[in-house]
């Protein structure tokens, strides 16, 4: 069946970012059809989901969220510091500054959680409110753009043809490899992590009485990947992520993470506290990456995951989808007053996302990258990280010393931390120890009317200005002695030595899925080398290597979680992935 010059634009995918074009755009008067390849919106999706307050800030349709959609209001965040022997050796708790804040709502919460069905659903009332259309049960399967039309085949039977289609389908988007932006769908493993959740149900009395708004948790250690508790309003999230190839650098599962982090005392305190039940296990991928990939083509644009439009410190995703959404959706709708859908035309999605706050939180996209790999995502990092906060409140405050000695070994005491903690993150803190050099350079530049003189000097010498001040702390502190020899001796075994690395786990019971009829995972064992890669990755073990050769389970369609890991993982493309059809697999309640 052909449905011929029926609609302005399709998009694939009803996720955040999709329906936020999908909104915007028909309020703009496009006819707009709107593919999601589950049967109930927000099934297929599963995320953190704490919203940051720069949605309400820049999304005006956010304002009816907290009325209508179940949330808990976060206003305050702790992060806990877990040494290798699992004890918490500290922790930091903060709120919203009323100094620097500017103003409602920065200054109201940090985050509000939800549930992803139900921001979804409610942002699909609102898409449909505004004219769009939107069907159910409709996997993608092919996309094709030539002569100025992009023709969308759906369950492989039905085609469906627009001058625009927006690729909003996640991590594993059809859109972006069939536009060529990726060779086969895939993302390097490097860039791409793989996130597990397990949500627990708890009564919202007791998490009111006993939580309230100290709803986001965070917890960096030794022996698992930085990991999270969101709570929600009838419950709470526990999870952790890190890039697919670290799992198989460090040689161990993600699940035996996942079983370290939930065996940890703090979050057994915090179960039981809670009489928390789990309720529902999850996974998904998302590319966590330095710059996004390329935005836009002849006939399409590609929004949040899709695109790699994650942000670059924290991996939210929600609100630079919806961003992205509204942005696309100005281009759409200029681009059908032009009748132009070419490349030439649609370049100014690319202008406008690099002006708006999704490009300048990527103007900094390397220095965030760096830092993250080096600090939170390096768990060779934890022996000096850890240590640093009960270093630094002993050093201030204790009880072993008169307190005029604790003032008066203060210096000696911060210049000892000072060493251990420069030399891990010194890239970062070049660039803005220059930036404060340069404030005061042109403070007194200006103040002595010598700009037009010197104002290009400075603008001209800034790199020579960030070497020099990396050279001078980095001979200031090698000539002191003492701290930093004694962490530098300090040494912990591999990961896979310190905790189990095939965890015997099983979170099968609490995954809920509609099995396919047919196949969507496929072993090519032409290509396999038996490295078993896909066993060491799969969250719900649907991979093993048994006398020396990888088998599938065969009942796989019972279990699959969709995350795409063993096909990300798969060095020699020997395992191939597509979505289910007819809205069947996983179905998640609490995503």
């Amino acid at each position: 069946m052909n449905e011929a010059g029926t609609y302005d634009v399709i998009v694939v995918g009803a996720g955040p970012g999709g329906l936020s074009f999908g909104m915007h755009a028909a309020r703009s008067g496009l006819n707009v059809l709107i593919l999601e390849r589950g049967n109930q919106i927000g099934e297929k999706n599963a995320s953190g989901c704490a919203l940051s307050p720069k949605c309400w800030m820049d999304l005006e349709f956010m304002k009816g969220l907290l009325e209508q959609v179940p949330s808990r209001i976060a206003r305050r965040a702790t992060l806990h510091f877990i040494g290798e022997d699992r004890r918490e050796e500290g922790s930091i708790s903060f709120s919203p500054s009323k100094r620097f804040a500017k103003g409602s709502p920065e200054r109201d919460f940090l985050t509000v959680n939800v549930y992803r069905p139900d921001l979804d659903g409610w942002l699909a009332g609102l898409a449909r409110d505004a004219g769009a259309k939107i069907e159910t049960g409709a996997l993608v399967t092919e996309v094709k753009v030539g002569d100025g039309i992009a023709t969308v085949t759906v369950n492989d039977d039905r085609k469906i043809t627009a001058p625009l289609v927006i690729g909003a389908d996640g991590a594993i988007s059809l859109v972006s490899s069939k536009m060529g932006i990726r060779r086969d769908g895939k993302w390097d493993s490097k860039d791409l992590a793989l996130m597990l959740t397990v949500d627990f149900e708890a009564e919202e009395g007791i998490i009111d009485a006993l939580v309230g708004d100290q709803a986001l948790h965070y917890y960096y250690g030794a022996n698992f990947p930085i990991a999270y508790s969101f709570f929600n309003k009838d419950g709470f999230h526990v999870g952790l992520g890190h890039y697919i190839g670290w799992f198989l650098d460090q040689d161990i599962s993600p699940i035996a993470c996942i079983e370290e982090l939930l065996n940890t005392p703090a979050i057994q305190r915090l179960i039981a506290m809670l009489d928390a039940k789990p309720r529902e296990f999850q996974a998904h991928v998302l590319p966590f990456v330095s710059k996004p990939t390329r935005l836009f083509g002849d006939g399409f644009m590609l929004l949040g995951d899709a695109a790699g439009l994650i942000c670059p410190l924290e991996a939210e995703g929600v609100y630079y989808a919806m961003l992205a959404g509204k942005i696309a959706a100005e281009v759409a709708s200029d681009a059908l007053r032009a009748k132009r859908f070419d490349a030439g035309f649609l370049s100014t999605y690319d202008q406008r996302i690099k002006k708006s706050p999704i490009g300048r939180e990527f103007s900094m996209g390397g220095e965030w990258k760096e830092f993250i790999d080096k600090v939170p995502f390096n768990l060779d990092a934890s022996k000096w990280v850890v240590p640093l906060l009960s270093d630094a409140m002993f050093a201030a405050i204790n009880v072993n010393e008169a307190h005029a000695d604790t003032v008066k070994h203060a210096h000696a005491r911060v210049l000892e931390l000072a060493r251990v903690a420069y030399p891990k993150v010194k890239e970062l803190a070049a660039p803005i120890l220059t930036s404060l050099l340069d404030e005061f350079l042109g403070y007194y530049i200006k103040k002595l009317n010598l700009s037009f003189m010197l104002k290009p000097l400075l603008n001209s010498t800034k790199q020579m200005r960030s070497k020099m001040i990396t050279q001078v702390l980095d001979e200031w502190l090698s000539s002191r002695s003492g701290y930093r020899d004694q962490e530098d001796a300090i040494s912990l075994p591999p990961l896979s030595e310190r905790i189990n690395k095939y965890s015997k786990v099983s979170f099968r019971n609490i995954i809920q899925v509609d099995p396919a009829v047919e196949d969507f995972l496929f072993h090519d064992l032409s290509k396999c080398t038996h490295c078993a890669s896909c066993a060491l990755i799969c969250p719900v073990k649907l991979w093993r290597k048994q006398d020396e050769r990888v088998h599938l389970e065969e009942n796989y369609k019972n279990h699959c979680l969709e995350c795409g890991a063993c096909f990300l993982a798969c060095p020699e493309g020997a395992v191939n992935f597509a979505f289910p059809g007819d809205g069947k697999g996983v179905k998640y309640e609490r995503g």
